[in-house]
């Protein structure tokens, strides 16, 4: 199961941010990402084993100014994943995260550019990427094949990989 939740569109620094959008972020990415993870569990749990993988984001490891909302979201989904993990390990089940950095949607594009240079200019390699081509959409299928099959990678561990993607947490 892959579990993935959309941007909200709220940038605003940390001190601008009002309650309402601040939930709503947090709904939207973590709460979402929860409520379509926890109905898979039981089955998974009486099976014997799954995968799950999360899509969080490098926000939530590194930060993202002007959107606090967000990477405090996807801090959390990571939170949830470790948990996730710990709980479910016994079953066989694993329990992973995918950490992309920015990647170059419509919303992105539509970002003021102040924004974007501020969440590009820290990462060494370009953290603008096109879906489907280039290293990083090469390599996606791959991924998804390796955290599917990939023993070596249950229960879920943190992999820096080439492409720019951090998997699972630290063991």
């Amino acid at each position: 199961m892959v579990a993935n939740a959309a941007v909200v569109d709220r940038i605003r620094d940390a001190e601008r941010i009002d309650p309402e959008a601040w939930r709503a972020e947090l709904e939207v990415n973590l709460t979402g990402a929860f409520l379509s993870l926890q109905p898979a569990l039981a089955g998974m749990r009486e099976r014997g084993g799954g995968r799950i993988v999360a899509i969080a984001s490098t926000a939530a490891t590194d930060g993202l100014a002007g959107q606090a909302a967000y990477a405090a979201s996807k801090a959390g989904l990571l939170g949830l994943v470790r948990t996730l993990d710990l709980e479910m390990a016994p079953a066989g089940v694993t329990v992973n995260a995918v950490l992309p950095g920015m990647v170059a949607t419509e919303k992105v594009e539509a970002m003021p550019a102040e924004v974007r240079d501020r969440a590009v200019l820290p990462h060494p390699p370009p953290a603008l990427r096109h879906p489907g081509r280039g290293r990083l959409g090469r390599r996606l299928p791959l991924l998804r094949r390796r955290l599917i099959r990939d023993r070596r990678l249950a229960p879920g561990r943190r992999r820096h990989r080439p492409l720019g993607l951090t998997l699972g947490r630290d063991r």
